[in-house]
């Protein structure tokens, strides 16, 4: 009772009728019969049959038949039995094989290479990566061959076929396969997925993913007025830098220009912060990058001192190419007060951008005090005199160097260069004051 298709995908094929005749032997009317079958997955009475299950009762030499099928969905061998019980009980064996019922069934996998691992490393437009293998297969199984294939990319941007023995005409036979070779490609940073799709029979498809890195933006950000308190990165954000993509980032000094700080507490310009792999950093100074000057010393009956330290110029603490055709100084140091005669005289500014303050020179009794003269970008207040006994108070310190003493001593110069160790020198320029 053999079942054998004709086609793949149907779900359920019969198989030919077998007629069961049964009879009653005896002499007498025989009790209603009843029948059944023991495997109703493969097998189904059929209409036709003369017996009745439940009312047909058969007189003495009479019979009747009933009529079963096989029936499948998938090859297969199978069994079972007919049972007819009525004054006894009868049984027939049934057995059948379905041929030609498994459908096409087509599988993708990668056979080189890895799909969810599809990067590409630039600069290029495009850069490509590594090829991919895709075998595509007909299940041994199957009773049928393929459809002609149709193989096909969801992201046509990211992925290109690179080659492979399946084409469009190709068709599979149970247990042929054929390849399609996928490579990725990309013009700048980012992450892309996609699908290759079997576009035939039962349309397998498999995942494809990748990231690609290694393009750089580009951006030059250009200082052209007088600033206080600069930032590298911040000036890279300021001109159109994204935050996040490798960036060829330039920062320009224009000639005559001042990048100071408003106090010497804080720099003038800082190259520090977090950049992507493969940044490269430039600095370019054709104008001043000066610390603030140092303030001069203040004198009056209660108390007198040193000047002011003067203000710190680049502080560096991430790799940076610097080439500098103008002047990168530390602060002038603040002058020192001279307390120590008949009359007072305060210390001057030291150089810088701010430039130091002058000294505060308070007055005592009629004595005539002097306050100190304030500093200028490149140059210290001179030092102050007091007519009356010609004592003179401590001139503020020029573009890097230490403010004079008076009784008390000058404030150090601010430091010209911090983070020395992190800076390829392209062109060094004039240079006024500690490099660190």
């Amino acid at each position: 009772m053999n079942v054998i298709g004709s086609a793949p995908g149907h779900s359920l094929t019969y198989g030919a009728d077998v007629v069961f005749t049964v009879t009653n032997t005896g002499g007498a009317t025989a009790a209603a019969m009843t029948f059944a079958l023991s495997n109703a997955s493969n097998f189904d009475f059929d209409s036709g049959g003369t017996c009745v299950s439940g009312s047909t009762s058969l007189a003495a030499g009479a019979s009747c038949t009933i009529k079963v099928r096989p029936l499948a969905s998938a090859d297969a061998t199978y069994s079972g039995n007919l049972t007819v019980t009525s004054n006894n009980s009868l049984s027939a064996a049934l057995s059948g094989t379905a041929t030609k019922l498994n459908p096409v069934s087509l599988s993708i996998a990668a056979t080189a290479g890895t799909p969810s691992a599809m990067n590409v490393t630039g600069p290029g437009s495009p850069a490509y990566g590594s090829n991919v293998t895709f075998t595509i297969t007909n299940a041994a199984a199957a009773d049928y061959t393929s459809a002609a294939l149709g193989i096909a990319l969801s992201n046509t941007t990211n992925f290109q076929f690179n080659g492979g023995t399946c084409t469009t005409s190709t068709t599979l036979a149970p247990g042929a396969s054929c390849t399609a070779v996928v490579r990725p490609e990309a013009s700048a940073n980012t992450s892309y997925s996609g699908t290759l799709n079997v576009v035939a029979n039962n349309a397998p498809l498999i995942s494809l993913a990748g990231t690609a890195v290694g393009w750089t933006v580009t951006i030059n950000a250009l200082v052209a007025s007088n600033s206080y308190n600069l930032d590298f990165r911040t000036l890279l954000l300021n001109a159109g830098w994204n935050g996040s993509t490798p960036v060829v980032g330039t920062v320009t000094v224009n000639g005559g220009v001042v990048v100071g700080s408003t106090s010497t507490s804080a720099y003038a310009l800082t190259v520090q912060g977090a950049f992507p792999p493969g940044s490269s950093l430039a600095l370019v100074n054709n104008g001043y990058i000066v610390g603030a000057g140092g303030a001069g010393s203040s004198t009056s009956l209660a108390s007198s001192g040193s000047g002011e330290k003067g203000g710190n110029a680049l502080y560096v603490q991430i790799p940076v190419y610097v080439s500098n055709a103008g002047v990168i100084a530390g602060g002038g140091g603040g002058g020192g007060d001279n307390s120590g005669g008949a009359s007072w005289v305060a210390g001057s500014g030291g150089a810088g951008f701010v430039p130091g303050a002058a000294g505060i020179a308070s007055p005592w009794q009629q004595v005539p005090n002097v306050a100190g003269n304030v500093g200028t970008l490149t140059a210290g207040g001179s030092s102050a005199q007091n007519p009356y006994d010609d004592s003179m108070g401590g001139a503020g310190g020029n573009l890097g160097q230490a403010g004079e003493r008076g009784m008390n001593g000058g404030g150090e110069a601010g430091i010209a260069v911090i983070g020395n160790k992190n800076i390829s020198w392209l062109a060094y320029g004039s240079i006024l004051g500690p490099v660190e």
